[in-house]
């Protein structure tokens, strides 16, 4: 059966215009093959110099055979200097005027090279501080990088230099990678207006919480909730950073070393720090702070479903009375929450809206000693008025996707969590209670070993390209296959006068990657927030309801964006607020031995959905959470296209990939661009007293060697695949030396550099670069 299509219609817009990345004008590489051409030129004569000069060394003296010897030595030399005049007097006069003639030809051409360069390096750093002062990206870098603005107005942008780098880094993301987590472009569907959201750190706001514990005074207006505990064990939640995002994992301790602590709390239930303190016995707050950090209670984040959580927890602070450190605390979150919706609604300058809620954040961070953090204190999503698509996008996404279907699987990960339940609960049984059997699963060491056995099988079966497990059965509750696509629209890719796209990434097909853009506002976010409820409800045509679950929300801009879009499903050791959301304790697990699935059913046995929305793949979520997302979505997207867009994936292959890659089409669809990769020690350097054209020049006689064009996106691929210079593509303008110098030593720092084609080109006229995303699913095989 075909794809259906979904409605949703995402489109990401580039938050800057083409143009502002014409960094080369004056040099061309017309130009540089002059030069090129007369540098071989002047090499075959010094070839031919120097042959003549071995025939007459014999017939010279002494002194003149080593002057001879010398000059010859140097006319071998790669630096090309001049040496007409000094062997005029030796050579034959056809010879020494044909060699002069040819070294002034070559620095005729160095010379117009030098004063080509010069020129694009002088107009440079004024097309650099133009893009850096459209509103887009003044709106862009206060948020990304606070003041970074400010100080390159003062910065020269000479060729190297590190402000430099980071310009042009950002100005190629915001012009050409149009990608669904950067907040240098924005979002847009037919007939959706302009609208931002401007939101805090969550990251900050749960340390925030934690800070507050050690307060003795303020740890008594939070509530809290016991710590899931599972045969003498507690899970244990801490907090990962790492590239500038936070993530909460968890770990299983024993309760053995804690068990008098434990002891006090095993029949409390949660609730406000009188409950706990009724517990504690001597000194109240402080044991209550153990106990947090021990892992045995959890402090509850405030509010209810669809509160701002700096607003719930102002207002809480609002009820401690005689307390002036409470009052300020409530003052600052009130003058932050105002300073957010400022920035929001700001038509033109949002600088200032933005400094406050900064200062704010930061006030409240040194008086709290809140723990810094890598991540960004403030995050946003804008929208725009989206352009409409091509009409017959539909028809190429239905039979290029067909084809994709194939290499969409059942995976061996769901098998494994089948089996467990067969043995522990049983064939056709039920399961009350989700969680416990997820984290009681993943507590054993093996069924660990198991899961992993079942990732390898996974890999073994992508390269076996097989499709046998590609029309295995899923259950009503388990999302059916499906694909996200972001895609660009090419005009006319092969000169025949039709249509293309271009397919950048694959992701999840539930919707998750853009359900944060639903709460953005305006018409835009009321028409993405309606299409992917709709979507979703196609999905599950059998259900008695429909929940999203966010796992790391508290702490994950991402995550935690998404909410509000349905009903939360919470992990038992979340720190929500108990009866305000539906937890895993009371959804329980149904095996149907007919179709050998698993499916989420409520209380009442009526099936349930849940569904991932949120950005981080469901992949890469380790522990018991990791377990339930499998079963939610069991399905692995085994096209090549993902496989290659895996950092690790990449890092392993990376010595055994062809050094050149043409361009690959499925019908009207490219779904790999033109490609090259080389190891990372061959991208030629500037050498220490090398002139800027010889390098250009050198430079470019690598790069047409090996058919690189003149733009591409350069790749850093690093031995460990998630190293930090092995994340972001670069754009490479090879012609400049600005863009040159900033990017060489970056992809220099992998083991390997792949190059790919800019597809769609850069295009005048203040063209933006514009991204897709439309989503297909398939219905389940074997339904009733």
């Amino acid at each position: 059966m075909s794809a259906i299509i979904a409605d949703l219609q995402i489109v990401r817009i580039a938050g800057l215009a083409s143009d502002h990345l014409e960094l080369v004008r004056s040099l061309d590489g017309g130009l540089l093959q002059e030069l090129e051409s007369s540098r071989e030129d002047l090499v075959t004569r010094r070839r031919e110099a120097s042959d003549e000069l071995y025939s007459l060394v014999p017939t010279l003296e002494r002194a003149d055979r080593r002057t001879a010897l010398a000059l010859r030595r140097r006319m071998h030399s790669d630096d090309l200097d001049p040496i007409a005049g000094e062997v005029s007097s030796i050579l034959s006069a056809g010879l020494a005027d044909r060699l002069a003639a040819a070294e002034r030809l070559h620095e005729d051409f160095r010379l117009k090279v030098e004063s080509a360069v010069r020129s694009d390096e002088a107009r440079a750093p004024s097309l650099i501080r133009r893009a850096l002062e459209t509103s887009e990206m003044r709106d862009a870098l206060d948020l990304l990088a606070p003041g970074f603005r400010e100080l390159s107005l003062r910065s020269a942008f000479t060729v190297g230099a590190r402000h430099t780098r980071t310009a042009l880094a950002y100005m190629g993301r915001a012009a050409l990678k149009p990608s669904p987590l950067s907040t240098l472009t924005s979002v847009g569907t037919p007939g959706g207006t302009d609208a931002r959201r401007v939101d805090p750190s969550p990251l900050f706001l749960y340390r925030l919480l934690h800070s507050l514990v050690d307060d003795p005074s303020l740890v008594t207006m939070l509530e809290f909730k016991p710590a899931y505990v599972i045969d003498r064990n507690v899970v244990v939640r801490r907090v990962v950073e790492a590239h500038g995002s936070a993530w909460l994992e968890e770990d299983i301790v024993s309760l053995d070393p804690y068990a008098g602590e434990y002891e006090r709390l095993r029949d409390w239930r949660g609730g406000d720090f009188d409950s706990l303190a009724a517990l504690a016995g001597a000194d109240p707050p402080l044991r209550v702070a153990r106990w947090v950090k021990l892992g045995l209670v959890q402090v509850v984040v405030p509010g209810r479903p669809g509160d701002h959580p700096q607003s719930a927890l102002a207002r809480s602070l609002r009820r401690i009375e005689g307390k002036p450190h409470a009052a300020e605390l409530a003052r600052n979150l009130e003058s932050l929450e105002t300073a957010l919706r400022s920035a929001e609604s700001a038509r033109k300058d949002r600088q200032p809206a933005l400094a406050s809620a900064r200062a704010v954040l930061d006030r409240i961070g040194q008086d709290f000693r809140v723990r810094k953090q890598t991540a960004r204190l403030l995050n946003e999503d804008s929208a725009s008025p989206a352009p409409v698509g091509s009409s017959n996008i539909d028809a190429m996404l239905r039979r290029w996707g067909d084809g994709v279907r194939l290499s969409i699987f059942r995976s061996h990960r769901y098998d494994a969590i089948v089996r467990r339940f067969e043995q522990e609960v049983g064939p056709d049984s039920t399961h009350p209670d989700a969680a416990a059997f997820f984290i009681g699963a993943h507590a054993s060491r093996e069924f660990r070993d198991s899961m992993r056995d079942a990732w390898s099988e996974d890999r073994a079966w992508i390269e076996r390209r097989s499709t046998g497990r590609s029309f295995l059965p899923a259950g009503d509750t388990n999302a059916p296959p499906s694909v996200g696509v972001m895609y660009q629209e090419l005009a006319d890719p092969r000169g025949g006068g039709d249509p293309a796209l271009v397919v950048n990434q694959l992701v999840n097909g539930v919707g998750g990657i853009v359900a944060r853009f639903g709460v953005v506002g305006g018409r835009t976010g009321s028409r993405i927030r309606a299409d992917l409820m709709a979507w979703i409800d196609g999905m599950f045509p059998r259900v008695a309801a429909t929940f999203a679950f966010h796992p790391s929300s508290e702490v994950n801009p991402l995550q935690s964006a998404a909410r509000g879009i349905l009903p939360s499903i919470e992990w038992p050791t979340d720190p929500r607020r108990t009866g305000h959301e539906l937890s895993f304790e009371h959804v329980g697990l149904k095996h149907d031995s007919k179709r050998d699935v698993l499916d989420f059913v409520d209380q009442d046995g009526r099936p349930v959905a849940i569904v991932h929305l949120g950005i981080v793949p469901a992949w890469s979520v380790a522990g018991a959470r990791g377990l339930a997302l499998c079963v939610m979505d069991p399905w692995v997207d085994g096209t090549a296209l993902t496989l290659d867009s895996n950092p690790v994936e990449r890092a392993r292959v990376a010595h055994a990939e062809p050094r050149h890659r043409p361009r690959e089409y499925v019908d009207d669809v490219v779904v790999r661009r033109e490609t090259w990769m080389v190891e990372s020690s061959e991208l030629p350097l500037p050498g220490e007293a090398e002139t800027t054209a010889n390098f250009l020049c050198r430079f470019d006689r690598w790069r047409k060697g090996e058919g690189i064009p003149e733009e591409a996106f350069g790749l850093a691929i690093s031995s460990s695949g998630f190293a930090s210079e092995a994340r972001k593509p670069l754009w490479v303008n090879m012609l400049s030396t600005h863009s040159l110098y900033a990017t060489l030593p970056l992809l220099r720092e992998g083991t390997h550099v792949r190059f790919q084609e800019v597809l769609p080109g850069r295009r005048s006229g203040g063209h933006r670069v514009t991204e897709h995303v439309r989503f297909l699913r398939w219905e389940r095989s074997h339904d009733d």
